[in-house]
């Protein structure tokens, strides 16, 4: 039997010993916490810029500790709802915004354990180094100008046109270059954030803003015939735009000429194939040979091919009578639409003595 002293000892020695286990987070003789300490921790989060307002944003949060039963929510600061989230592994939380989230810097996000314990991802004690780190900020999505009057991308060289009449489509063969028009948001174009486009997931090339970033220009790259999306990278955050929005398609077909070359006098009656001609109507397919147009007739039922009088060299250049032969491209606009220039659509003048 201990004496009084003793187990007075004893007692005091429990006792520490199970407030040290409570302290812990730990359990001692069936004591539960009232609150377990928080089992998270957060390292970094990316991407650090997210575009705002928009719906399921991607956002990768690294830490520890993470585990599906721990965890019983996940807020943003300036999102108006919680984003919805799970858990790929201990060291990785993925959440999606769900499009309410404001224009802002230095979000927060908070993690909330199931003993109601928080954790935010930017400790007001953090250096600089934890602060890049934890950096969320979000920004204004790119915006293209979609409206009964404006058109958002449009070959750049119609600019004589009105919105309304401006070309909306490109030959398959690409190099075309087109203009893209901003909405409500400006494109930015600087060297910290680079302004990108694709055109149905086809780089544009030698993109050119002029100040203000109120649109672009840039050169397309060959693509297949259909309508196609245009996705826009601008001041750090990208913005897909589906292919109704985007109101922009490749179009067009390489023609053939048959016989591929005649008298510099003209009148050489030719074959020019191809598909999708149109024989009537405002859209009616119409040919050029150097930029001079050529009386056509159709050939067939399929609207394959059609039937021209090959005009006067002479008439078809308009800059010189010397020399009066060489190579012509030979050219279908069918609506809005030119042939795509190609090996085969060329037709050659032959010099008579």
């Amino acid at each position: 039997m201990l004496s009084s002293r003793t187990g007075r000892t004893g007692r005091a020695a429990l006792c520490a010993a199970i407030a040290a286990s409570v302290a812990t987070g730990g359990l001692a003789l069936g004591v539960t916490p009232a609150s377990a300490a928080t089992p998270f921790t957060i390292t970094s989060i990316s991407p650090h810029l997210v575009s705002a307002l928009s719906v399921n944003q991607v956002i990768t949060i690294t830490g520890t500790g993470f585990s599906e039963e721990d965890l019983a929510g996940v807020a943003i600061a300036g999102c108006t709802t919680a984003p919805s989230y799970i858990v790929a592994s201990a060291t990785s939380l993925v959440l999606k915004t769900a499009g309410d989230c404001a224009v802002g810097t230095g979000r927060v996000v908070t993690l909330t354990d199931a003993a109601s314990n928080t954790l935010v991802s930017t400790p007001g004690s953090a250096t600089a180094a934890v602060a890049a780190a934890h950096k969320l900020d979000f920004v204004a999505a790119p915006t293209i100008s979609v409206t009964a009057t404006t058109h958002p991308v449009v070959q750049a060289n119609t600019s004589a046109h009105t919105q309304l009449d401006q070309v909306r489509t490109a030959p398959v063969g690409g190099g075309t270059t087109v203009k893209v028009t901003a909405g409500a948001t400006p494109f930015v174009n600087t060297a910290a954030f680079p302004l990108k486009a694709t055109l149905g997931g086809v780089a544009l090339s030698s993109i050119s803003m002029p100040v203000g970033g109120a649109s672009f220009t840039a050169r397309v790259g060959a693509h297949a015939a259909g309508a196609v999306a245009l996705t826009v990278t601008s001041n750090g955050v990208t913005k897909a735009f589906t292919a109704a929005e985007t109101d922009f398609a490749y179009a067009g077909n390489t023609v053939t000429v048959s016989p591929s070359s005649g008298p510099s006098n003209g009148g050489t009656v030719v074959r020019v194939g191809g598909a999708g001609f149109v024989t009537s109507g405002g859209g009616a397919s119409t040919v050029t040979v150097c930029g001079v147009a050529a009386p056509v007739t159709v050939l067939g039922s399929t609207v394959t091919s059609l039937v021209v009088t090959v005009p006067k060299f002479a008439d078809a250049t308009a800059l010189s009578a010397d020399p009066v032969d060489g190579p012509c491209t030979v050219k279908v606009t069918t609506g809005s639409t030119v042939s795509v220039v190609g090996a085969g659509s060329t037709f050659t003048y032959v010099a008579q003595g």
